[in-house]
């Protein structure tokens, strides 16, 4: 997930965790979106995979971890799941192999990043921010929610719905990215 635009970028299903899966989908997500892992902030908790030498020392990515026991420190991931948990395509038992849940990932993923309206970004979709597509979008609903207020004043408060896009975005006032480092990727 990019936390900017909180879309998925990129998604691996394994029986179990492990340092290496982890390294593997980071280079790949990398490599499809021509991304150098060099200075990537990558967000996560203090898990072994995403704490392990060759993250680190290999990719040379920057590590931004959530504070100790604070399990709902990254808002954007506490999203995301609150939004998985809450899907009704969910299932209530285990999958069946990994292939099952690779499937049933792929489409979760598909539905969150080009079919779900996010209310944080102002009701589009993540692939409509990633693409760029939202600042005419957003636009255009300005547009007609002045023009329906300019039509009858009498149905609105004094100011419309704000629909201006949101170009900065952080996990909290105190954690920025470091001069020259890429968006962060979790």
């Amino acid at each position: 997930m990019v936390i900017w635009n909180r879309r998925i970028m990129g998604c691996a299903e394994h029986p179990a965790q492990d340092e290496h899966h982890a390294v593997a989908l980071v280079t790949r997500i990398c490599q499809q979106r021509a991304l150098t892992p060099d200075g990537l902030v990558l967000h996560a908790d203090h898990g072994g995979p995403m704490q392990g030498a060759t993250m680190l020392e290999r990719l040379a990515v920057i590590p931004s971890c959530s504070r100790p026991r604070v399990s709902d420190d990254h808002p954007y991931a506490e999203a995301l799941y609150r939004t998985l948990q809450n899907c009704a395509a969910l299932p209530t038992q285990p999958f069946a192999d990994v292939a099952a849940a690779e499937r049933w990932v792929a489409a979760f993923v598909q539905r969150y990043n080009y079919d779900h309206l996010h209310s944080a970004i102002h009701f589009v979709t993540l692939d409509d921010r990633y693409a760029g597509r939202d600042t005419a979008m957003l636009a255009h609903r300005n547009g007609v929610y002045r023009e329906a207020q300019a039509r009858h004043p009498e149905r609105w408060s004094p100011e419309t719905r704000d629909w201006t896009r949101i170009t900065s975005v952080r996990l909290t006032p105190k954690q920025q990215p470091a001069e020259g480092t890429q968006p962060a990727l979790v």
